[in-house]
């Protein structure tokens, strides 16, 4: 991708403004990061994706209270069963047995809560974050129907290492103000 982008600014350097070459290479930057928060769908994705995790946040704390008393109940039967003994004993070692029993069932229904509601979490946001970039592609797109920029960057972007992939902007046209009007 650097590379790709290296030969077409040195294409761009060498053709200028000469007119048997045609126009020159334009390039013009946005902001994603700008137009994604001024985006009039994102407050309300923002919004559902919150409503969502509290949502699983709230179940997932009434299924370790209902734990935490299974839990509590296998301890008192354990605390009864000392001063317990013959057929009482027994059945009282029975009853603690099947509320271990339950306190596992319910670990391991917390557990696959859990890991199906962070996979849902994530989907959910994913949906949400695609269908809003679409929506920027299709406004960039239009905004730039006629041709005018052989290429728009977004000057908010990051490399895989986290180091910014535009440094300098100058001279170049930014549209991030365009596109978040075309929004609206």
């Amino acid at each position: 991708m650097l590379l790709l982008l290296v030969l077409l600014l040195t294409r761009a350097a060498l053709v200028g403004e000469d007119a048997a070459a045609g126009p020159a290479f334009r390039i013009a930057v946005l902001d994603m990061k700008q137009v994604f928060h001024a985006h009039p769908d994102t407050s309300g994705a923002e919004e559902r994706v919150k409503k969502s995790r509290e949502e699983a946040r709230d179940t997932f704390r009434k299924k370790t209270d209902a734990l935490k008393a299974v839990l509590q109940q296998h301890q008192e039967k354990l605390l009864d069963l000392d001063g317990s003994s013959g057929a009482s004993a027994e059945k009282m070692r029975s009853e603690a047995s099947a509320l271990l029993q339950r306190a596992r069932v319910l670990e391991r229904e917390i557990a696959e809560f859990k890991i199906a509601q962070e996979t849902e979490l994530q989907r959910a946001f994913l949906e949400e974050k695609d269908r809003i970039l679409a929506s920027i592609t299709e406004a960039v797109q239009a905004f730039n129907s006629d041709g005018k920029y052989h290429m728009i960057l977004d000057k908010s972007a990051a490399a895989a290492n986290g180091m910014p992939m535009v440094l300098d902007v100058h001279g170049l046209d930014d549209i991030s103000g365009e596109i978040i009007g075309r929004l609206k």
